[in-house]
């Protein structure tokens, strides 16, 4: 080969290969778990306690929560504050004050002058940082969460120009973003009127029909728009959902009532609503979880009403997913990332949101664990006659729960032949099944509670600290211990089971 072909050989290498070097330079410094800040935001009427506080910060080691203090309305001209949050502020994390727009701001956004906008905003938190003063909260930022129409962005960073002039010194301004606002040339204007902000890289789109499959978060949607982020190049908290909600639709398929707190285990277990369909909404990876019920007749669930026909579909989160979007956060952030923001705060009263448990092991890319408590224990006569009486308690001590329906969890006791009278006092139990099972017949069969020898109890939901309960009464021989199969469908995919031998503790009776 000539020196003129080596040349031109060496030459077209090196032209080959600027695109993979140019990858390796570009590409962003993946975070470790261990070093990725975590805020939640606590999004209900009544202010957290200090045991959610700690327990968070506990599973998670957050150190920031943006708390919603109350939303601004717009009304016959008037811009007012309503839905204050009510209770004590929490004093051991770092704080910032959080203010959504409802649907009639928005509405009247073009009507309201920015510098209006901004002087209300900024004597609204004047008054609760004077609040979280005398609470001993230490509040060191405000947040507006305005889903403004992307076309508006330019009013919406004129209002926070002028709200950051009134703000006092040292304190934060942040506002959290739409998947939408990303593609506007718009973006960049608006975010360099603020310290940062916190795109929410879920919930772009609530599916308007029963046939559309649109889950609230995904990996794949939160990697495309972390990436947008990124390339913006202004800090920012990464919003990730781990919440589930519950909407309504007509016998027709058409949007009804969405729910954001309804609890899935009633869903679960309400004897009008057949589950018709379940799965996830993506099978090929972590997804979350997608049922449908239909209403055998009119029901009420917590308030909710379905008549006969009506639809009710429930998105449910995992770990698994959460988990799997975190590590895409922290793969495709960048340097500008300030942390994961997680919504919402978990605790008492939300029941279709992940617990502080499974946010943890995600948050901190380990796998939940599944494991089951199991225990008899005698259940004293009152007159000291027959029959006996078992109580079998199971209790998921686990960090993650179960895929709704019937084989959520099976617990299956193996008993003396003949020795069933009755079970009763179900608690959590969703039902129960006799059964004959010999080595001989292969399959367990139904049989009769009086020649059975093999008891099923059943759930249909099986959350993080759930508990059930059931009574067994015996006709003659009382087992001192009870062979115990337990079965668990994991809402991450996983199939769980395990044998044990429960041994009754006379110390127990009651």
């Amino acid at each position: 080969m000539s020196d003129y072909l080596k040349k031109c050989g060496l030459l077209l290498g090196l032209l080959c290969g600027l695109p993979l070097l140019h990858a390796a330079i570009t590409a962003p410094r993946t975070w470790a778990a261990a070093e990725t800040p975590v805020a939640f935001w606590a999004w209900r009427a009544q202010a957290p306690t200090a045991a959610e506080i700690e327990q968070v910060k506990l599973q998670t080691g957050a150190t920031l929560l943006f708390l919603r203090a109350g939303q601004l309305d717009y009304e016959q001209g008037r811009l007012r504050r309503i839905r204050a949050v009510e209770g004590r502020l929490p004093n051991t994390i770092e704080t910032h004050l959080v203010y959504n727009a409802t649907r009639d701001l928005l509405a009247g956004f073009e009507k309201i002058e920015p510098a209006a906008l901004a002087q209300f905003v900024a004597e609204t938190f004047t008054a609760d940082f004077d609040r979280a003063t005398r609470d001993g909260a230490h509040v060191t930022g405000a947040q507006l969460d305005f889903d403004a129409p992307t076309r508006l962005l330019p009013r919406y960073g004129a209002a926070l120009r002028a709200l950051r002039e009134r703000m006092p010194q040292g304190v934060k301004l942040s506002i959290t973003g739409l998947p939408t606002w990303m593609d506007s040339p718009q973006i960049v204007d608006l975010l360099d009127s603020v310290d940062f902000w916190t795109p929410q890289l879920y919930g772009a789109a609530i599916p308007e029909r029963a046939d559309k499959l649109i889950p609230i978060s995904s990996p794949a949607a939160v990697r495309q728009a972390v990436i947008k982020a990124r390339e913006l190049d202004r800090p920012f908290y990464a919003g990730l959902a781990a919440y589930g909600y519950a909407i309504l639709y007509s016998s027709e398929g058409a949007l009804l009532e969405a729910r954001g707190s309804l609890d899935p285990a009633l869903v679960a277990n309400h004897p009008q609503l057949e589950l018709t369909e379940s799965g996830p909404f993506d099978a090929g990876g972590p997804s979350e979880w997608r049922y449908v019920y239909r209403a055998r007749g009119d029901a009420v669930i917590d308030g909710l009403v379905a008549h006969r026909g009506d639809l009710l579909m429930i998105d449910a989160p995992s770990a698994a997913t959460l988990r799997a979007s975190a590590r895409v956060v922290r793969e495709e952030a960048g340097a500008r990332l300030l942390g994961v923001c997680i919504f919402r705060l978990p605790g008492v009263g939300g029941p279709a949101a992940l617990t502080a448990e499974e946010i943890g092991a995600a948050i901190n890319d380990h796998e939940t664990t599944i494991a089951t408590e199991l225990k008899i224990e005698r259940v004293r006569q009152t007159n000291g006659a027959s029959p006996r009486r078992l109580a079998i308690n199971a209790a998921n001590i686990g960090t993650t729960g179960a895929r709704f329906g019937d084989g959520a969890l099976t617990i299956e006791l193996r008993l003396p032949p003949g020795s069933l009278k009755d079970v009763n006092g179900l608690s959590g139990f969703a039902g129960v099944e006799t059964l004959c099972d010999s080595s001989l017949s292969g399959s367990p069969r139904a049989c009769s509670l009086r020649r059975s020898n093999l008891l099923r109890l059943k759930a249909r939901s099986w959350p993080p600290g759930a508990k059930a309960r059931a009574i067994i009464s015996f006709a003659s021989t009382f087992p001192i211990s009870v062979p115990a199969r337990v079965n668990i469908q994991a809402n991450d995919g996983r199939a769980w089971q395990e044998e044990r031998e429960m041994t009754l503790n006379k110390e127990s009776e009651r």
